[in-house]
């Protein structure tokens, strides 16, 4: 069963690696600053991972009771869970636009600090006295449970309060899945923190399986794939487009000209000098073509037609 979960946990981190790559390339193909903030969100999944697999490996092959290995096992658990308690909140405002200002820097900070504090005292005390053990084990579990969920909580409760703020609708309806598999995991990630306790009080052991692994395993898997869908639909620029792409929004000749070379990812200086005009009047074109679509800036207009042109 162990060897099962060594090789699952190993393909989890594999397709999760290749998640952020595929984010990382969305951002720079089509530079969308939301799909880097989006990515961060991926690599703190992929390094609670790797320690998910470092600890399983650890015990599959009973070195998990080596002091080092328990210093490293804590020490990058506990830095983890540090960059979490920041880092989830700042790319939750980031993500959608919202403002993280320096109140809430430090706040989120010194929440930090206090929590990863107390849990390293806990851990300390648990290994250097034999009594009460399983009561400091129920007190340290329920902060870590408690901090991390209103971290999640109020994650969730800001982007889907806020998801008008995303600019790019392609990634918002990315997001959008996130929250839902979010919501419908959210049962199966608390038993994942109060494993050992339901283990010792209702004698159900998951045998070291980790839902959490599984819904990092899905949240790749998604974000693979809407990443994929969009950039497919993005490799070529059928004249039916844009000619749909034209009609619908009363593009001139010129703008639909100016429309397809910011597709293909020119600038603005190697536009005007591909068309034998002035850069000025390039941005005006622009400017025109973000009135008749609703657009806010160059990314936007890209974003929009990749987005329609997706069948």
């Amino acid at each position: 069963m162990l060897h099962f979960l060594l090789f699952f946990y190993f393909l989890v981190v594999c397709v999760g690696l290749f998640s952020i790559f595929s984010a990382y390339v969305f951002k720079f193909r089509f530079k969308s600053v939301q799909a880097g903030y989006y990515a961060l969100f991926l690599l703190l999944f992929l390094i609670y991972g790797i320690i998910t697999f470092f600890y399983t490996y650890s015990y599959l092959f009973k070195i998990y009771q080596k002091p080092a290995i328990n210093i490293i096992y804590y020490l990058f658990l506990f830095l983890w869970f540090a960059a979490v308690i920041y880092c989830i909140p700042f790319s939750s405002h980031r993500l959608i636009n919202l403002p993280f200002g320096k109140l809430k820097k430090t706040f989120f900070l010194l929440a930090s600090c206090i929590v990863v504090t107390f849990l390293v005292f806990s851990l300390v005390l648990i290994k250097s006295i034999d009594e009460k053990i399983y009561l400091l084990k129920l007190i340290s579990d329920t902060v870590f449970g408690i901090a991390l969920g209103s971290i999640i909580t109020y994650s969730l409760f800001t982007i889907g309060t806020n998801l008008k703020n995303m600019t790019e609708n392609y990634h918002k309806k990315t997001v959008k899945r996130y929250l839902y598999i979010t919501l419908l995991f959210s049962p199966f990630l608390v038993i994942d923190f109060y494993s050992e306790i339901i283990a010792i009080n209702w004698k159900i052991n998951f045998q070291h399986f980790k839902f959490s692994m599984f819904y990092y395993f899905l949240l790749s898997l998604v974000s693979i794939y809407c990443d994929g869908q969009y950039f497919l639909s993005s490799i070529k620029t059928p004249l039916d487009k844009i000619h749909l792409f034209k009609e619908k929004y009363k593009l001139t000749e010129r703008e639909i000209k100016v429309l397809e070379f910011l597709i293909k990812g020119f600038g603005t200086k190697e536009i005007a000098d591909t068309l034998f005009i002035s850069p000025d009047t390039i941005r005006n074109y622009i400017y025109k073509i973000n009135q008749k679509t609703g657009t806010k800036n160059r990314s936007s207009i890209i974003n929009k037609f990749h987005q329609e042109s997706i069948i």
